[in-house]
């Protein structure tokens, strides 16, 4: 039986199995803290309830991790009750190391629903106070640090895990482009990956298409954050040029191609040519989207109908990658 229906059992029969008498025993004092959070296994991040309780007697501290599943999709109410049920965890095993060293227990927990279900079931477990509150004291100062230390290295430890399951992945492609009317300063660029994500920009003062390819792939390096790595596709043989030979670059291009082989440090980034109109999907979209981008923003239009526009194309590429993979 859970220790979520354990607990509503006991607290139902107002019984509790024999054990030791624990009012007149040794005080233990412990916190219990819930919060949501991830849990990497199986190079997947699931979301998860999470519990950390700290208990001590005064002269020695520990900490217990417990986590429980968060359903798919989960409204608030879902939420609430996995981190009620991971609390009730840690209770069960903050009242068993009671029972077995015959001491009372002193539980302070602030998640709502568990501190419901707890004093519901109060009378069921002999030596063991709930409450809310929790004085300022040493004690509680001693907790709350080992809570937070144990809350912190469980947090980091599962960031360490998203991360080399990020470096392990296979590169994300992203193609990039620029547009402009020559002759004339505004161009569009665009960032377009291969699930889906877009980003678009307008740079009224522009008039270099150089420059404006290769600031389309300083966009695409600063919009997809975090360690996977990039393969990032451009129609633009000067500037993938410019940024993998930098001594080739011209001066007025030297500060941007700059500021992209910086943000390449520590992250694996491949710039790579790709011809231009040549049945490429992602590059024919990415173009579509600079192309729109400038002929919208040069003519004023911007808010709803630029959006409408931009999903369209979007939605023209989901459609054609769908037919490609039948």
């Amino acid at each position: 039986m859970s220790t979520w229906l354990e607990v509503l059992r006991r607290g139902a029969s107002g019984h509790a199995p024999r054990g030791v008498a624990l009012d007149a025993a040794p005080q233990l004092s412990a916190v219990i803290r819930t919060f949501r959070g991830p849990f990497f296994v199986d190079g997947d991040s699931l979301d998860s309830a999470w519990a950390v309780a700290s208990v001590t007697d005064g002269t020695w501290t520990s900490a217990t991790v417990v986590r429980a599943a968060i359903p798919a999709r989960s409204q608030d109410v879902a939420v609430s009750r996995a981190l009620a049920r991971a609390g009730l965890d840690c209770f069960a095993h903050l009242y068993g190391v009671a029972r077995s060293t015959g001491r009372s227990l002193a539980v302070h927990a602030h998640d709502p629903l568990l501190l419901s279900l707890l004093h519901g079931a109060g009378a069921s477990f002999p030596g063991c106070e709930v409450s809310g509150a929790f004085a300022r004291s040493s004690t509680r100062a001693r907790l709350s640090r080992a809570a937070a230390i144990a809350e912190e290295q469980l947090l980091a430890r599962q960031a360490t895990l998203a991360q080399r399951h990020e470096l392990q992945r296979a590169p994300l492609i992203v193609c990039t482009d620029a547009s402009l009317r020559r002759g004339r300063p505004g161009a569009g660029i665009a960032v377009m990956d291969a699930e889906g994500r877009h980003v678009t920009k307008y740079l009224p003062s522009v008039s270099d298409v150089f420059l404006a390819e290769l600031t389309a792939i300083e966009l695409a390096i600063a919009s997809r954050q975090g360690r996977r790595p990039l393969r990032i596709l451009s129609d633009s043989k000067p500037a993938v040029a410019a940024i993998n030979n930098p001594s080739t670059t011209p001066d007025r291009a030297r500060s941007l191609v700059d500021r992209i082989n910086a943000k390449r440090q520590g992250r694996q980034i491949d710039i790579q040519w790709v011809k231009g109109h040549a049945g490429h999907e992602l590059n024919e979209t990415a173009d579509r989207l600079a192309l729109a981008t400038r002929r919208l923003r040069s003519a004023g239009l911007t808010g709803p109908g630029q959006e409408v526009i931009i999903r369209n194309i979007i939605g023209e590429w989901r459609q054609s990658s769908m037919g490609l993979a039948r």
